[in-house]
């Protein structure tokens, strides 16, 4: 029944209140400081992206730091809402686990990503959008050069979070793939 909603098994048309309200991120003004702390990450003066050698010096790895303290300091009560506030938070972590080059700094924000992502509400809120984070970081390192998606899907195996867990372990066991068994239908 495209278009139409049942309800009490009468189909009636969809009303104007259904239509999805759009709430747009990086509004406030915390969330605004660190989009433009996080571009300056990510891009130079002309605006064009940094290569890995700028992002090798030691005033980078310095706005680095700085920026994952304030990062850490960003909280839930600075947001509209609390779904809002992991979406954007996530989306941080997704761009910074992309810049940063494999190490040490890598693993410390990896590790707070986990760290976060299993600590969220939003698992119990709402566990596809919560999950839905998990599951693009992994398709970010995946085509990422040096992404090293292995290191991340074990994150998840040692996360203490059974969801995560059985994630990885699907994963690992089939790539990303579907077993031949499995069948889709409408």
């Amino acid at each position: 029944m495209g278009g139409s909603i049942v309800v009490n098994g009468n189909a009636e048309p969809p009303k104007a209140s259904t239509t999805p309200k759009i709430e747009r991120y990086w509004q406030s003004p915390e969330a605004q400081r660190l989009l433009v702390e996080a571009n300056k990450l990510r891009f130079g003066s002309a605006g064009k992206p940094l290569s890995d050698a700028d992002r090798s010096t030691r005033e980078w790895q310095q706005q680095l730091t700085d920026f994952l303290s304030q990062l850490a300091d960003w909280t839930p009560n600075q947001e509209k809402a609390e779904a809002d506030f992991y979406h954007q938070k996530c989306v941080v972590f997704e761009a910074l686990i992309e810049l940063i080059t494999p190490g040490e700094q890598r693993d410390k924000t990896l590790q707070a990503y986990i760290d976060f992502i299993t600590n969220s509400n939003l698992q119990q809120q709402s566990p596809v959008e919560w999950f839905m984070h998990a599951h693009s970081m992994l398709e970010r390192v995946r085509s990422t050069n040096n992404g090293e998606p292995a290191k991340l899907l074990d994150a998840f195996q040692s996360s203490g979070n059974p969801v995560l867990a059985l994630y990885s372990a699907l994963e690992k066991t089939f790539g990303g793939k579907l077993p031949s068994w499995v069948t889709l239908s409408n």
